[in-house]
């Protein structure tokens, strides 16, 4: 699912934050985004707590987004629950061609948010739980590489300057690093 989709209910913020966004009656997180957007004060939520909402959205990889239209998540979502073109057309007084063009725009949005969401899961896996031999591991904490993005970084002039890292530790770290990079390269 997507996390725009997500409740504000589960939103990971602090629980007098969770409450004011309720309060204010946003009831997902595509609702906080329209809301960030409208720039509208909501009472309970100072400076601090807009800065913690927006380091979450940006964990989702949300940050700045563009909100999706009313009527568009609408259309998504009655369609992904089943109902047909034709039906949507006519509760939304469009043309049915128009109903799929609405449909396909917010797909596209929130596929292209969950392949952002993967690369930046991927980007924050650790180091030490990468398939690498111990020596590697061990070399890699050492020069403070702790991430998967901070080790696609990483040249191999930097890795044969790093203490206790022999050819075999080297090749191993080229071989993860070379499969990160196919893997972002698809996506």
């Amino acid at each position: 699912m997507s996390h725009r989709l997500r409740l504000v209910t589960d939103f990971p913020v602090p629980a007098h934050l969770r409450n004011a966004l309720c309060q204010a009656g946003l009831k997902t997180v595509e609702d906080i985004l329209r809301w960030r957007k409208s720039s509208i004060p909501i009472e309970g939520i100072e400076m601090a707590g807009l800065r913690r909402i927006d380091k979450q959205l940006s964990a989702m990889g949300l940050f700045c987004a563009e909100p999706i239209s009313e009527r568009n998540l609408q259309i998504y979502l009655a369609r992904r629950d089943g109902a047909t073109f034709a039906s949507l057309a006519a509760s939304h007084h469009l043309a049915p061609e128009a109903a799929r063009i609405a449909y396909y725009r917010v797909r596209a949005i929130l596929d292209a948010e969950a392949k952002l969401q993967e690369k930046i899961d991927a980007a924050s896996f650790a180091v030490r739980d990468l398939p690498l031999p111990t020596r590697a591991k061990f070399g890699l904490q050492r020069a403070r590489i702790f991430t998967v993005q901070e080790l696609l970084l990483v040249t191999e002039q930097e890795l044969l300057r790093i203490r206790g890292l022999g050819m075999g530790s080297i090749q191993a770290i080229k071989t993860v690093q070379s499969r990160f990079q196919a893997t972002e390269a698809r996506g």
